[in-house]
């Protein structure tokens, strides 16, 4: 008579990676979608002429894990589209999402000086976390205006799965 067969393995429960355990960080899909009204860092200048080639940096902050992001350069445009995702992991000690916005200098004379920079943006993860329900991934899609130098608008859409807690200030 044969052996009874083994019981089957242990499922992992929802979140658990392919070990069985539960993972240390939490992940982000952040998605730069497009700009509006941005500055035109190209139309003065000796040897300046034309319209920004903007692109957009997420910048490394303290809890954001993962290679960094930056988008596309979009070719002379104040308005520009990127639809570009990102995934990184973070822990509970990320408190905010910045990024950063440049127009491409390519040329010798006019990149003497760097990138223009054409402004910059945050979000706080508590803005993130506001309104979240236990076990359903956390979106966001909103607009950040741009500050220094500025004008202009970011369009970003962030999905956060919770892998571990997190705690914001005035949250219980």
């Amino acid at each position: 008579m044969a052996a009874p067969a083994p019981p089957p393995p242990p499922q992992p429960w929802p979140g658990d990676n392919e070990t069985g355990t539960k993972p240390e960080y939490n992940e982000l899909e952040l998605t730069i979608v497009e700009a509006k009204r941005v500055r035109n860092a190209d139309s003065s200048g000796l040897f300046k002429k034309g319209i920004s080639d903007p692109y957009c940096v997420i910048k490394d902050v303290k809890g954001l894990i993962g290679d960094g992001g930056k988008t596309r350069t979009v070719k002379d445009s104040l308005d520009p589209v990127w639809n570009q995702t990102f995934h990184f992991k973070f822990n509970y000690k990320l408190s905010s999402l910045k990024f950063k916005l440049f127009d491409e200098d390519n040329g010798i004379a006019s990149s003497l000086d760097g990138d223009d920079k054409l402004g910059s943006a945050e979000v706080q993860i508590a803005k993130l976390l506001h309104g979240a329900q236990p076990d359903e991934p956390i979106t966001l899609d909103t607009w950040l205006p741009l500050r220094k130098p500025g004008p202009g608008e970011l369009h970003i859409k962030a999905k956060i799965r919770a892998n571990i807690p997190m705690a914001t200030p005035g949250r219980r």
